[in-house]
């Protein structure tokens, strides 16, 4: 049974450091910081280019309303509750 195997020991590189695992060479690297998506400048990036949770939202509840599985009102609710203006130029061609 499962329970009375030994737990592995984590595996080691040449070097005698343990590696991470799921890597495909099974080498040792170094874990970076990742950016947080909550970094000013990349948040208001991704305003202006339409592209944060809000867009996203908008405009899955659009496709929603083509398909005719939702009500329209509920694309026109969502851009009132998010303070997005549609007749704003694309950022594409601005």
């Amino acid at each position: 049974p499962a329970s009375e195997r030994p737990s592995r020991p984590p595996p080691r590189n040449r070097h005698g450091t343990a590696t991470c695992r799921g890597t495909s060479q099974g080498h040792a690297h170094r874990h970076r910081r990742r950016r947080s998506s909550s970094d000013p400048p990349r948040r208001r990036l991704r305003a202006h280019f339409e592209v944060d949770r809000h867009f996203v939202a908008i405009s899955a509840l659009k496709a929603l309303a083509e398909e005719n599985k939702i009500p329209s009102t509920k694309v026109s609710e969502a851009l009132t509750k998010y303070g997005i203006n549609p007749g704003k130029p694309d950022p594409a061609t601005a």
